[in-house]
């Protein structure tokens, strides 16, 4: 008890006993088959129950439940605000096109007098929007690839962790791009339904 440290460590069991001859084993590590862990581990259970000497078992099923659950605190936290960060993002792109678009209103009124129809400003719209989306891809694409191969495993290979590895995927990207489309195309249409509500005359007189 009055040891400064205390060093745990496994050997098999012929060089146990040549370095403590006579000695009853105090702690014992099975090597199992991954495969037939569950059908070990529940014969393991009855086993331990029928001695009821005392014996403390840890199956790996409670080490492997207790990374698990570790791992699973260190990256929900970080889910969770990559998915505000990328909502926010969103909420931006699709508030950027009805700003775009609302501050034109007088504009598109007077494409209409002179003889532009409903459909020709939806697609003059559309194409817009789709246009934005377009350019924000183009510089999505090339920084999210860069940070995820190139820059995390810089920042990660510092860490020096032995226990676990990380894994990089493009997935939250291949999520927010349709996302990105659908406001691309939505957006521009439901603000030129608001656009032309009220004559032509009427949107010409309104002071921008």
């Amino acid at each position: 008890m009055e040891s400064s440290f205390h060093l745990t460590y496994f050997v098999p069991l012929s060089l146990f006993d040549r370095l403590f001859p006579d000695e009853g084993i105090r702690q014992m590590a099975v090597n199992i088959d991954h495969g037939r862990q569950e059908e070990f581990e529940h014969y393991l259970s009855s086993y331990k129950q029928s001695l009821n000497r005392g014996i403390s078992v840890r199956m790996r099923s409670e080490y492997q439940e207790v990374f698990q659950n570790a791992r699973l605190n260190e990256c929900l936290p970080k889910l969770i605000v990559g998915i505000v960060l990328m909502t926010i993002g969103l909420l931006n792109f699709a508030n950027m096109l009805v700003t775009k678009t609302m501050v034109r209103k007088k504009e598109f009124s007077v494409y209409q007098s002179l003889g532009m129809t409903s459909g020709q400003l939806q697609w003059l719209l559309l194409t817009e929007g789709l246009l934005h989306g377009a350019l924000l891809t183009v510089i999505l694409l090339p920084v999210t690839f860069l940070v995820t191969w190139f820059g995390m495993p810089a920042v990660f290979s510092r860490l020096n962790t032995w226990c676990m590895t990380y894994h990089y995927t493009l997935a939250p990207l291949w999520a927010a791009l349709p996302l990105m489309l659908f406001l691309a195309v939505a957006v521009p249409l439901m603000c030129c339904r608001f656009i032309e509500k009220g004559s032509i005359t009427e949107r010409l007189r309104i002071i921008v």
